[in-house]
This record gives structure tokens, C-alpha cells and sequence, in this order.
């Protein structure tokens, strides 16, 4: 684990570093938030392992003094009953083993934690006795909340402070609890010794269970959003996971942009390629290889990432199941309004908008304005050219399915390819092109993006004597024009002022209603500060990359 963990070192800092703040008495709890498989759980544990190796190394006397983490799993469709039971029995456990030295096994029956905790902890095992009966009486609610004091009355009793690390803590809404957030609040508040770290993979329902049941008194949760791997972390992923096998950087470039960094993704096929490779007697990822593991993991029943997609569709399934599929399919062919989405699939408006919200709260989709489309472009692709080609296809074998799919993924490779060797300025311009006013919200701001009736790239634009002539783009909107520029280095202040200058000097031939910067490779502090008060609407790869993908456009990868 040690070996293979190279991402989310941001989130891993900020974690031990609330945990040393907990440590002096100061405390936030955490919220971490992320589609499924974007890599929260690896980080929880190998957390929990740095954790558990720094306390080996501390003195016997410190080591009672210490922090106890205690690391707590829901998943979907468990019994209430098995949470209590197993809630119970982990903190008993640790907490017991700060008194006694226990041998970690995991067939400690109840009755005996209970019987060597008494003596240690008389109240808490006391209000486990009384828990144990409201669940033999069916009394879900007296016991939840019982049991939702236990960290408190531990913590007082045993004189040491106590981490929760509640993983998929979204869960508890399905227990037939009357409220179980605002209940799980009001302790949150009491526990000073207690510090939470929750995660969640519906990314949509834990945000709004955060600002609204989770909302507390005295300080709200610290909301960490996991992201996917950048393209560095990627690169060294593969690096990492299969150190003998080399891939061409176009291949890689294309399986960055195909699953936009998801780690779950990237495992499965990066394990199907070490399959591949030995059955071909081969150390080099072609694309004729990689094709065939796409084709083995999207296409194929037993295909992980085949099978990890389908689940996601199971899981939203109605039983107007045909009405429901063909509305994904339409979105999944780019179709981003209520209306187009009606118009393909003779549904009604109301119908529609009901089943987009059921999507949207499920994650499948984004909604920005009055606009929708995928979250997940792995998704969207693999709905179009595997499912929905697997479920129209009649012919014997599904030899036809199987051979379109092979012809698309190749399409999408040799599209992307082409794309990727095109200068970068004339990509941008056909970005802006394909504006027609709508309204985006990028970066929790709406923009309005015009109908541009001209878009020019332009050489020189201040006339200066510079010899490397810098490439403007000048997009023109009847009398006003927006104005902006690819940067390919890291923004500091001098190339904003730069910026500034050299569009005041052509103001009076463009009337320059708007100024955008694209900065590839990121932007100081100083500079970002300059542009938000020049008013310089500042564009990241991440928002690029976006804008590109929502006007159905090859997206850009930078090493």
C-alpha cells in the first residue's frame, strides 16, 4: 500500500493535520465526497496505517493518552440491527484494548467484550445492556440514539480521544429511523472528544444532507471533494501498477481523457492489460491491445468496469424501465434539454423532468442551468456503444454488437489522435463556435457564453517586435468582442499585466466586452488576485476540458 498510494497527498496532509489539531484541543470534523471508486476508502486506511504505525513507536504511557481511531462501514441495504451489533463491538474493542492486550481476531462474541469492559466502563456497558433490549423490543429509535452516545460516554470514561471514520455515512437514511442526521447533529455537537470524518460516494445527496441535517451549532463540516487522478498521477499510476509494461504516450493521453482520471477505471484496465500482454507474450501496450482490453471491460459480461457500469444502471431502474433507458440514451447521444429529450423519445415534458431529477440524485447526471448531460463520459460511452448496442442487437453471438463497438472505440481513438495533433489555439476557436448563448454555471458562476458571429486567432495582436509572436484569439458578438489567450507556462503577474496592456492598446478596434486567460499549467496566487480584480475571466484545464467535453469535443491532455 506504502508503494502504491502517489495521489490525494493534499487530502492525506489535511488529515493528520486535523488530527494534530484535534491532539491541542482544536477540532473540525471532515466530510469527504466522491463517485464511487475515486480512491476514499484506499485513502481512509492507508491513513489508518500511517495512524497505527506512529502509535507502535510511542511510549506505553503516551500510547493511553493517544487518539483511537475506529473505522465504521455501511452499505447499502444493511440491517440495523447488524450496524448496532457491529458498532458496539468495535468500540468495545478498542477501547477495551487501551486497558488489556487483546489479540486481534474477528470472532469476539458481545457478551465477552461486554463482561472484560465492565469493570473499565460501567456506563457505557450499562447503556449496551439497555441497547441490547430496545433491539430484542423492535425500539429502533431509543436504541440508535443510545448507541449514538456511546462515544462520548467512552471517551469520558476511558480518558482518551476518539476519531470516527464513518465510511458511505449516507446509508443511514435508509435505516427506518425517524432522524437519524438530526439526531447524529445534536451528539456531533455534545462529543468534544470526538472528531467525525465522514465519506460518501453520492456526491449530491451527502452535500445535501451536509447543509441541511448536518448543519451544526458550533462549526460545520470541513468538505473535501476527492477528485480523479490529475494526468501526472495517472502517468505514475501506470508507472507504478505495471512497471514492466510501456505504453505509447498517445495510448496513455487517450485512457486519461476516456476515463477522466477515475481510479476504478484505470485499475480494471491496467489489470486487464497485464492479462493481455501475457497472453500476446508482449511488454508494449499497442493500440490494438488496448482496444482489446476495452473491449474486454466494457463490452464483456465478466468485464469489470462492464460490470461496475451496470450496476449503476440496476440501481436506478423503475418499472418504466423502456421510458427511463430511452431518456439515457438520448443524453447519451448529446441531447442536453428537456425539450430535444422529448422530442426523440415522445415522452412528456413532466415525465422527463421527473426522471431527470430521480439521475440527479442518483449522480448519473449533472444538470447546469437548464441543461443536462453525464457526469461520468466513460458512461456516456459505454451506454451508447455496449449496452444499448448489446440490448438492440438480434443477431446470433451478438457478432454485431461486438463489431461495432470495436469500429467506434477505434473511431474515438483515431478521432482523439487527430485532434490531439492539432495546434491548441485553432481547438479553443472551434470550442467558441459552438456557443449559442447558453448559460453555464463553472466554478459556482454563471457565464454566459454568446453566439459568437466570428472567432479569428491572431498573431501579434499588440504589434510588438517580440520574435515569438503570441496567438490571440479575438471572438466577435455583433458590436463587442471577447478577447483571450492560451497560456502554456505557469500565470504569474507579469504575464497578466502583459495581458492587460496589450488589450487596451487594440480596445478601440475590437471593443473588447470580455478578456479570458487559459492557463494550462495552473496560475500563482499574486496573478489570480490581478485577474479577479481586472475582471479577467481566468480558465483552467479542469473548466477547459469541461467546455469540451459538454460541446462534445475531444477533451485536451497536458503532461
Amino acid at each position: 500500500m506504502e508503494k502504491s498510494f502517489f495521489a490525494h497527498k493534499e487530502t492525506l496532509d489535511l488529515l493528520n493535520k486535523r488530527i494534530s489539531n484535534f491532539e491541542d484541543r482544536y477540532r473540525q470534523n471532515i466530510a469527504i465526497i466522491g463517485k464511487e471508486g475515486s480512491g476514499k476508502t484506499f485513502l481512509l486506511f492507508h491513513f489508518l496505517n500511517l495512524f497505527f504505525s506512529r502509535e507502535k513507536k510511542r511510549k506505553t504511557e503516551e500510547r493511553k493518552k493517544a487518539i483511537l481511531p475506529v473505522y465504521l462501514e455501511l452499505k447499502k441495504g444493511g440491517n440495523f440491527e447488524h450496524f448496532a451489533i457491529q458498532f458496539i463491538k468495535k468500540f468495545l474493542f478498542y477501547f477495551l484494548g487501551t486497558k488489556i492486550e487483546l489479540q486481534q481476531k474477528a470472532d469476539f462474541k458481545l457478551d465477552f467484550l461486554l463482561r472484560q469492559s465492565k469493570k473499565y466502563f460501567p456506563l457505557a456497558t450499562a447503556d449496551i445492556v439497555r441497547i441490547k433490549n430496545y433491539l430484542k423490543d423492535k425500539k429502533i429509535d431509543s436504541a440508535y440514539s443510545l448507541i449514538l452516545k456511546l462515544p462520548h460516554l467512552l471517551t469520558q470514561e476511558s480518558n482518551t480521544k476518539l476519531v470516527i471514520l464513518l465510511d458511505e455515512f449516507h446509508y443511514l437514511g435508509h435505516f427506518k429511523i425517524a432522524s437519524p442526521f438530526s439526531v447524529l447533529a445534536k451528539e456531533i455537537v455534545i462529543q468534544k472528544d470526538v472528531l467525525y470524518i465522514l465519506t460518501s460516494s453520492a456526491v449530491n445527496l451527502s452535500r445535501k444532507i451536509l447543509s441541511q441535517k448536518l448543519s451544526l451549532l458550533l462549526g460545520n463540516f470541513e468538505v473535501i471533494k476527492v477528485e480523479p487522478f490529475g494526468f501526472g498521477e495517472t502517468e505514475e499510476f501506470f508507472k507504478q501498477d505495471n512497471p514492466w509494461i510501456t505504453i505509447s504516450s498517445l495510448c496513455r493521453n487517450f485512457l486519461i481523457a476516456f476515463t477522466d482520471g477515475h481510479p476504478a477505471y484505470l485499475k480494471a484496465i491496467s489489470k486487464r492489460m497485464k492479462i493481455v500482454v501475457q497472453e500476446k507474450r508482449v511488454s508494449h501496450i499497442s493500440f490494438t491491445s488496448l482496444q482489446k482490453c476495452l473491449y474486454e471491460e466494457l463490452f464483456l459480461e465478466d468485464g469489470r468496469i462492464n460490470q461496475l457500469l451496470s450496476e449503476r444502471i440496476n440501481n436506478i431502474k423503475s418499472r418504466h424501465f423502456d421510458n427511463f433507458i430511452c431518456i439515457l440514451f438520448s443524453l447519451a447521444e448529446g441531447d442536453k434539454k428537456i425539450a430535444e429529450i422529448a422530442k426523440k423519445t415522445g415522452e412528456k415534458r413532466k415525465n422527463i423532468s421527473k426522471f431527470l431529477s430521480h439521475f440527479l440524485e442518483k449522480d448519473i447526471i449533472r444538470k447546469n442551468g437548464l441543461l443536462y448531460g453525464f457526469k461520468d463520459s466513460l458512461l456516456k460511452f459505454w451506454l451508447n456503444n455496449s449496452y444499448r448496442l448489446k440490448r438492440e442487437d438480434l443477431s446470433f453471438g451478438l457478432e454485431y454488437a461486438k463489431k461495432e463497438f470495436l469500429e467506434r472505440t477505434e473511431k474515438a481513438f483515431l478521432d482523439f489522435s487527430s485532434e490531439n495533433k492539432r495546434d491548441l489555439s485553432e481547438r479553443v476557436k472551434d470550442l467558441l463556435d459552438c456557443w449559442r448563448n447558453e448559460i453555464l454555471l463553472i466554478n459556482n458562476k454563471k457565464h454566459k457564453l454568446p453566439h459568437f458571429v466570428r472567432v479569428q486567432s491572431l498573431q501579434d495582436l499588440s504589434r510588438s517586435s517580440k520574435q515569438n509572436k503570441e496567438v490571440y484569439l479575438v471572438a466577435q458578438a455583433k458590436n463587442r468582442s471577447w478577447v483571450g489567450k492560451i497560456e502554456k507556462r505557469k500565470v504569474g503577474p507579469k504575464a497578466i499585466s502583459e495581458f492587460i496592456e496589450n488589450c487596451k492598446k487594440v480596445n478601440h478596434k475590437y471593443k473588447i466586452a470580455r478578456r479570458f486567460l487559459i492557463v494550462l499549467k495552473g496560475i500563482e496566487i499574486d496573478a489570480k488576485i490581478l485577474a479577479k480584480e481586472e475582471k479577467i475571466w481566468i480558465l483552467g484545464i479542469k473548466e477547459l476540458n469541461f467546455l469540451l467535453d459538454f460541446y462534445g469535443k475531444s477533451k485536451i491532455v497536458i503532461g
